[in-house]
């Protein structure tokens, strides 16, 4: 196979340009810890959650968020947008030997103060046989308030 002059031309450049592409990728960096409390304004008497995250940037706004909410494992993202932050948290787990469930929360905020609101849904899977329907769904609404964390 006979290798063209374009060939030795094109390697080249394109070395070059994956070389340049890398020099510019921003690297993650740790942001840091942040703790929240969520309180529902949907419910009366449900005890506040606690949120405790660190936090990783990957540049360009956009940050991943990994730690606890109420002690249970939670994973999420945000992106910053101007004085703004909208994030998405989840967590599962079991709610007691007879249930589990699956939480997601949708957090906006200003990026001065790190609060705002939030609304969740969750849902429970029942493990009781013969109640119908062996599942239920909880929408709430609140408000996320930063706190110092412990």
């Amino acid at each position: 196979m006979k290798t063209s002059k374009l060939t030795y031309l094109l390697l080249p450049l394109m070395i070059m340009c994956i070389c340049v592409n890398m020099a510019n990728a921003q690297e993650v960096k740790y942001i840091g810890e942040f703790c929240f409390t969520l309180t529902s304004t949907s419910f009366q008497g449900v005890p506040d959650e606690t949120i405790q995250v660190g936090v990783l940037s990957y540049g360009a706004g956009h940050l991943s968020l990994d730690g606890n909410l109420s002690s249970r494992p939670a994973h999420g993202s945000a992106v910053l947008f101007g004085d703004s932050v909208l994030a998405t948290l989840a967590t599962s787990g079991p709610q007691s030997q007879r249930s589990t469930f699956s939480k997601t929360y949708d957090l906006q905020g200003g990026l001065a103060t790190l609060s705002g609101t939030y609304t969740s849904i969750e849902f429970y899977q029942l493990n009781i046989g013969g109640v119908t329907p062996p599942y239920s769904v909880l929408i709430d609404h609140g408000t996320i308030t930063r706190i110092t964390c412990p």
